[in-house]
């Protein structure tokens, strides 16, 4: 299966070549949701079972703690990471072609390239959780914002809201439509659901059936939004990208000529007589 589509210049003389994406943008979201749907389905199946059937071995823990989609270091973090990665080498290909046409927008696509690689590197390492102490401390902060890192990321993403808004407005519609609803999506399940499980914690704590449920929401959410993100970008770079490689070509050598004076001579030397 190829990705790519080349256009060779009709003119021999033209040295530009002309690279178009074809990406199955609906397959490979159908096996990205199918992914999330199966991890979330696990992840609710390993614990309803944890906390109400009468099993207890260490292997049946070491397995919930692996479906957990809550934990650090497990299948799904891995699996969020790398989709995360690559949204941020698709925002990157726009951006070549934005660069090459001379966009006003190429910063704003190479900034949704490093913002989305930053999750990425976020989704492994957990840095925003570290910030809950420090927030926490400082604004005394709790129900909904318990995880008092929400804070600062509501603040972030109304930052970003104002910042692309101009940007936003002036993508095609089907990308805008994809883009904002992976938007919606991706927050809804890392801020609200959050926020949501901040507040369930707080009453009923965070050993509990109903709060490990919450938690797999969000992250599905997280997952289905960047789901669509690689959809919306998939989409965009089918139907308005297009990558021009420059080839080097030979030039032809010059044809060789005779100096005038030598190429008399010679004709002056064939229309000599045999006899004289």
């Amino acid at each position: 299966m190829s990705f790519l589509r080349v256009s060779s210049p009709i003119d021999s003389r033209e040295d530009t070549v002309h690279l178009r994406p074809v990406i199955p943008a609906r397959k490979i979201t159908s096996i990205l949701f199918l992914v999330a749907s199966s991890f979330l389905i696990l992840h609710l199946i390993a614990y309803y079972l944890f906390y109400h059937a009468p099993i207890d071995s260490s292997l049946f823990r070491l397995i919930v703690e692996a479906l957990d989609l809550n934990a650090e270091g497990t299948l799904s973090t891995w699996y969020s990471s790398v989709t995360l990665l690559a949204c941020g080498i698709g925002f990157a290909c726009v951006a070549l072609a934005a660069y090459q046409e001379r966009s006003q927008y190429a910063l704003h696509w190479s900034a949704l390239s490093l913002l989305a690689v930053m999750f990425s590197a976020d989704e492994i390492a957990g840095l925003h959780e570290k910030l809950n102490g420090p927030v926490g401390m400082l604004l005394d902060a709790g129900g909904f914002f318990t995880f008092a890192w929400v804070i600062p990321g509501l603040v972030f993403v109304v930052f970003l809201l104002v910042s692309f808004r101009r940007f936003y407005r002036s993508l095609p519609r089907q990308t805008r439509f994809y883009l904002g609803l992976a938007t919606g999506l991706y927050f809804l399940g890392s801020l609200g659901f959050e926020m949501i499980g901040g507040e369930y914690s707080e009453v009923y704590g965070r050993d509990d059936f109903g709060y490990k449920a919450l938690a797999g929401l969000e992250e599905f959410l997280e997952m289905a939004g960047v789901a669509t993100f690689l959809h919306g970008i998939a989409v965009h770079l089918n139907a308005h990208v297009i990558w021009s490689i420059q080839r080097g070509l030979r030039e032809e050598p010059a044809p060789v000529t005779t100096e005038a004076p030598a190429l008399a001579r010679a004709i002056a030397v064939a229309r000599r007589s045999p006899n004289e």
